[in-house]
């Protein structure tokens, strides 16, 4: 089944960022379909599917991430 960057029910699949900061990863945090943010540190920004590390294999698609500026 086709799962949009929201994810499904429980966010499962969904897209998450998280920021690393002096080589420490952060809390992940959802982001969706159209989700909206403020850094809570600064750092570089990394996108991934909401899936357990060692179940990403099975994982397929592609998505469009636009970021802008207010």
């Amino acid at each position: 089944d086709a799962i949009t960057a929201d994810g499904r029910v429980d966010h499962a699949g969904g897209l998450v960022a998280v920021i690393m900061h002096d080589f420490q990863l952060g809390e992940s945090f959802p982001l969706g379909v159209s989700g909206t943010f403020e850094a809570p540190l600064s750092g570089d920004l990394y996108l991934r599917c909401n899936d357990a590390l060692t179940e990403l294999s099975d994982n397929r698609g592609s998505i469009d991430v636009r970021f802008t500026h207010p």
